[in-house]
């Protein structure tokens, strides 16, 4: 039986940061990380070693330097700008750990921007997304009508809208009281798994990365995390 290609593949990546002096500060010095389709990984780190950065890096928001990412098969640094920008949106989730939702948008709507990028909005989908994450009777609720741990819910399905091959993570339940946060955990990595989707998770939370099979220390893989001051760019 042959073996499923990675849904992930990075090598060789690099990334930096210019100082307010001019130095030159290395954010990421990561040769290979690898993760499965359908698998759920957890990174551990503390500020300033690279969590943030990386999965910028993985989803576009930030350009590496240097090294290869590989997201269902394509090496996005290959890829035409426009073919790039529609590869993601077709393969990639994220649950920013601030959420960043359409305040003026309802629940329903901000899960339908986010099919757009992709395949198209699908209605059904949406809504199927918000009943399963508890919201169908909060659908058209704006942000601002629901609470955090409702507003992380939106999040997930709106991560969850395109079926994508992987879902990251930012401190998912950084914004959660402990009781809630176990509950969000649970929603996320289940739907996922529903969905098929891989998901990366990066916390420095031990209640959550106790939740995971397979947790690696950002700070042993990435060489430049273990000497990176602490900052809010990582």
């Amino acid at each position: 039986m042959s073996v499923p290609a990675p849904v992930l593949r990075i090598q060789g990546l690099r990334k930096s940061f210019r100082t307010p002096d001019g130095e030159t500060q290395p954010i990421l010095e990561l040769d290979s990380f690898e993760l499965a389709p359908g698998e759920q990984v957890a990174l551990a780190g503390a500020s300033g070693t690279g969590k943030t950065t990386l999965l910028h890096v993985i989803a576009g928001i930030l350009t590496a330097d240097a090294g290869a990412i590989e997201l269902a098969g394509a090496d996005l640094a290959r890829l035409s700008e426009s073919a790039r920008d529609r590869h993601r949106a077709l393969h990639l989730g994220y649950v920013f750990q601030t959420f960043l939702l359409l305040q003026g948008y309802s629940a329903l709507e901000n899960v339908l921007l986010a099919q757009l990028f992709g395949a198209g909005a699908d209605d059904a989908r949406a809504r199927a997304l918000l009943e399963r994450v508890g919201l169908g009777p909060r659908m058209h609720y704006r942000p601002a009508q629901l609470s955090v741990g409702q507003q992380q819910r939106v999040a997930v399905a709106r991560a969850l809208a395109g079926k994508p091959s992987l879902v990251l993570a930012d401190e998912p339940t950084g914004n959660l009281d402990p009781a809630r946060a176990k509950e969000a955990l649970a929603l996320l990595c289940d739907t996922c798994r529903e969905q098929g989707a891989a998901l990366l998770v990066v916390s420095h939370d031990r209640d959550v990365l106790a939740s995971f099979a397979r947790v690696h220390d950002l700070a042993e893989l990435n060489r430049a995390g273990r000497t990176a001051a602490t900052g809010t760019r990582a």
